[in-house]
């Protein structure tokens, strides 16, 4: 600050001052040399690939939690797995008292013979009314063949009874015999009514005996699942949680249904975290890009990054929080990661090249802002007002007012002030061994770079 520069003038010109007020007007004295130059560390900018980020605090979520209930009513008789043992799917958990379930089986399986035999009985009478039906039909053919034949004799009869040629007696016997065939066909013709109702009784006894086949047979399906329901398999890969029903209890399936276990399946593994309404648009902008990065952090491990990529965002900002969920998932194929641990996420926008980074104990904080001290070929400073970016670890990014290669201080900042001059400590400051991973992220010591606000408390 200003106050700050002008006190540091007066502390270095005081002895001056002092020894000329103790000079006599007529004494001749010498000029004193200016201030020796100050002693300070100095480190050149560098340029790195570093990422561009939000970090924020999330929680694991298991990628499939199955709450296991009973299907089958009736007894446990036996637990086929350890409290918090892994399992795989179709793996034995529970087996219910299946007795109940076997002889309804075999009772369905006793209903679908008895429908058989009842349906082949159907059948069988279904024939014989066929036959009886085709029976009559040539019974009406040969009554309309013998009505045919009486009214030719009849017509025969009638010509020959004009003529005087055939006794009356005969005349009276032809008309007679078409009568007879006449009320023959009729009969036929009834009887051939009736064979057709009897026929079509019988197919409905048939649909009947067919229907109560295959009613069976689902009776039989039926009691086979149920059966299969004693035994509960797991339905999926994962690891149970502690065992909620023991041997000995009686479980139902219909009438308030309890949990006999839960199951969870924990690879992949979710990261839920999220992120302020304002940091919405950014990384929907960034999205469109493709499918964003992000690095998890256990706080048992916090040098272990569990790479895994963005895979939700949800439909609505909460009311009351002006936040916004996001899921991340990745693989945990080794549980080093655990449903409802809390966890460091960051979520990676995207990668900054050529970012131009600096000591972080080399920016200082004046009137005008934050600035560094540059110097100059001449071993002179100059203050520079500087625009910060995110900060990793010991470094922090710089996106004004400085470029990569210059040299600036370090250490020694106290007794600066524009203009002044400064001589370099002959142990040069360790440089920061800031590198780029393989996955892009900045690397410092070997370790990924650990995440801390923007220098500047804004968003870059």
């Amino acid at each position: 600050m200003i106050s700050k520069f002008r006190l540091r003038l007066l502390f270095l010109f005081l002895p001056s001052l002092l020894l000329l007020q103790g000079c006599g007007k007529g004494e001749s004295q010498k000029m004193p040399e200016g201030p020796p130059p100050a002693s300070i560390t100095a480190a050149a900018a560098t340029q790195h690939v570093v990422p561009l980020f939000i970090d924020e605090i999330g929680r694991c979520a298991a990628s499939e939690t199955v709450s296991i209930q009973p299907q089958a009513a009736g007894r446990i008789t036996e637990v086929h797995f350890k409290d918090g043992a892994e399992v795989k799917k179709g793996d034995k958990l529970f087996s219910i008292d299946p007795r109940p379930f076997q002889v309804a089986l075999q009772q369905a399986e006793a209903d679908m013979a008895s429908n058989q035999a009842e349906l082949a009985r159907a059948e069988a009478s279904l024939v014989q009314e066929q036959a009886a039906l085709g029976r009559g039909s040539a019974g009406i053919n040969e009554s309309q063949a013998r009505l045919a034949l009486s009214k030719l004799e009849f017509d025969r009869a009638k010509e020959l009874v004009k003529a005087d040629a055939v006794a009356r007696q005969q005349f009276d016997e032809k008309q007679m015999g078409v009568a007879v065939s006449e009320a023959q066909l009729k009969s036929s013709l009834a009887s051939m009514a009736m064979a057709n109702a009897q026929v079509r009784h019988a197919e409905a006894e048939v649909a009947v005996s067919r229907a109560k086949l295959d009613a069976s047979q689902s009776a039989i399906a039926q009691a086979k699942l149920n059966l299969e329901y004693t035994t509960v398999l797991a339905p999926i890969d994962g690891r149970v949680g502690q065992r909620l029903m023991d041997v000995g209890n009686v479980v139902s399936s219909t009438f308030n249904p309890v949990s006999l276990v839960v199951l969870q399946r924990v690879d992949p593994i979710y990261a839920d975290f999220s992120i302020p309404e304002a940091e919405l648009a950014r990384v929907r902008s960034f999205m469109a890009g493709g499918t964003l990065k992000v690095e998890v952090r256990a706080a048992d491990a916090p040098d272990r990054v569990h790479m895994g990529e963005l895979s939700f965002y949800d439909n609505a900002v909460q009311h009351g929080t002006g936040t916004i969920k996001l899921r991340a998932t990745m693989q945990n194929p080794d549980r080093a990661l655990w449903a409802g641990q809390f966890v460091k996420v960051r979520l990676i926008l995207t990668q900054l090249k050529d970012a131009v980074l600096v000591p972080v104990q080399a920016v200082q904080v004046g009137q005008a802002g934050k600035f560094v001290y540059a110097v100059k070929p001449d071993s002179t400073v100059e203050m520079r007002v500087v625009k910060l970016g995110q900060r990793h670890t010991d470094q922090v990014v710089v996106n004004e007012g400085l470029q990569a290669g210059e040299r600036i201080v370090v250490t020694g900042h106290l007794t600066l002030f524009p203009g002044a001059k400064v001589q370099e400590k002959s142990a040069a400051l360790p440089a920061s061994s800031l590198g780029t991973a393989k996955n892009g992220a900045p690397v410092v010591d070997g370790k990924d770079a650990k995440n801390e606000k923007s220098a500047d408390g804004d968003t870059p």
